[in-house]
């Protein structure tokens, strides 16, 4: 499997992690403890809507358009 979708296929797939959520995961693993803390832009309201705003002009959509 290439680089970089292996943890987005184990988490989908695996039984492992079957109700797990909310949680850091890399390299097929939850993350706890060292490297599980969040970067400041994943925790910035700011970055969030710069990014909700960049996916929308993306997608073609607009401010009002489906209660957005």
């Amino acid at each position: 499997m290439e680089e970089g979708v292996e943890t987005t296929m184990y988490l989908a797939t695996s039984p492992e992690v079957r109700g797990v959520s909310g949680q850091y995961c890399a390299r097929c693993k939850v993350v706890q403890g060292e490297g599980a803390e969040f970067s400041q832009w994943a925790q910035s309201a700011e970055e969030a809507q710069r990014l909700f705003e960049a996916s929308m002009a993306m997608c073609g959509i607009t401010p009002g358009t489906y209660g957005l």
